[in-house]
């Protein structure tokens, strides 16, 4: 494959390392990325990632939202369901890129809020405990 992804089609699959490549980053970037919601995956293996999402992924990572997302996050399998990063989501495959940016960054913050909720509740429950 050549440097030139973006001339793919959208529907061409890439791996993680491929996309970690064009990326400049690791693949476990990638995958941790992946696993935060802000990129949809074939759950194959090698797990692959179209290029369309791929694209997105770029622009999201490009043009200033990048502080918005919460990179470090790891979607948990009760909420997988309501936010789904497997390849095939309608609105993230066939809206505007823009659209799907802000839908991204909604949806992440709502769950951030949520683990964050979680885990100051889960502190103060192990303090009383210890106490």
């Amino acid at each position: 494959m050549n440097n030139r992804w973006h001339n793919y089609p959208d529907d061409y699959r890439m791996t993680q390392l491929q996309c970690a490549t064009f990326a400049g980053c690791s693949a476990s970037t990638i995958a941790a990325h992946r696993l935060a919601g802000l990129l949809p995956y074939i759950p194959t293996r090698p797990i692959k990632i179209r290029v369309g999402d791929f694209k997105i992924y770029m622009r999201m990572m490009t043009n200033g939202v990048r502080s918005q997302l919460h990179r470090s996050m790891h979607i948990e399998a009760e909420d997988a369901a309501v936010y789904s990063r497997l390849d095939g989501v309608v609105s993230f495959t066939d809206a505007k890129p823009e659209i799907i940016i802000d839908e991204v960054i909604r949806g992440t913050e709502s769950l951030w809020k949520k683990y964050k909720a979680a885990a100051k509740t889960k502190i103060k429950r192990d303090q009383r405990k210890a106490a």
